[in-house]
This record gives C-alpha cells, structure tokens and sequence, in this order.
C-alpha cells in the first residue's frame, strides 16, 4: 500500500496522513504509537481533512475513535471449525471434538476459578 499524500508537512498540519487508494481517500493516524488506518469512503480530499481532524481530535481528548472491529468468539470459531470436519468428512473430525469439548471446560473452569479469587483493594486474611 503506497501512501500518496496531496501535502507537504507545515507548521499547524494535523499528525497524521492522508492518502488515495483507487478513488478513495483513506487517513492514517496514531493513537498509542500505533498507526490506525480507515477509508473515509470519499473521493473528496477536504472530507479526508475533516475526517483525520475528527479522529485525531477524538484521540488527543482520550475517546476511542469509532472504529468497528471484527470480533470473533472462540466458541463461533470452534463451531465453524467442527461444521467444516463434518462437512468435509475430515478424519481429524473425532480429535476435534474432543479437543472442542476440553476447551470449553477449561474455560468454564478458569471463569469459576476467577469468581473465587478476592476481589481488587481487599487483602487475603491470615497474609
């Protein structure tokens, strides 16, 4: 991905980049020292401007820009995967199960383990 900005850097520019992927003009900022990239789903070069102003003001003032991440649970995972065994006849089908079921139990054993755990500020009795 080849960034293209239209701008050289000057005193007041904004931290971050704008840049042109076929007709669309996608913006680069930081937040934590990591670089965030998103489409600003225009061709317009001054929406980009605002655009990037928008985000980059949203991070100096400690939000969290909008950004939607794809999210997968383990469990949506586990079940695509033993649906692709079963569909795909694959001979690993019976090691998969076996494998899917221990997991769930050691994640249904590691959340009850954690309710038993003190809770945060208070002390152990007898430490």
């Amino acid at each position: 991905m080849k960034e293209i900005s239209r701008r050289t850097k000057k005193n007041g520019d904004l931290p971050g980049s704008i840049y042109l992927r076929g007709a669309v003009y996608w913006i680069k900022y930081y937040k934590d020292g990591k670089p965030l990239r998103e489409s600003t789903r225009s061709g317009d070069y001054e929406t980009a401007q605002a655009e990037l102003a928008k985000r980059i003001d949203e991070v100096t003032h400690g939000k969290t820009p909008n950004i939607q991440l794809n999210r997968v649970k383990f469990d949506d995972l586990s079940k695509d995967f033993l649906s692709d065994c079963r569909i795909n006849e694959k001979k690993s089908l019976e090691r998969a199960e076996i494998s899917a079921t221990t997991s769930r139990v050691s994640l249904v054993e590691c959340e009850s383990s954690r309710s038993r755990l003190p809770k945060s500020g208070s002390t152990l009795k007898g430490a």
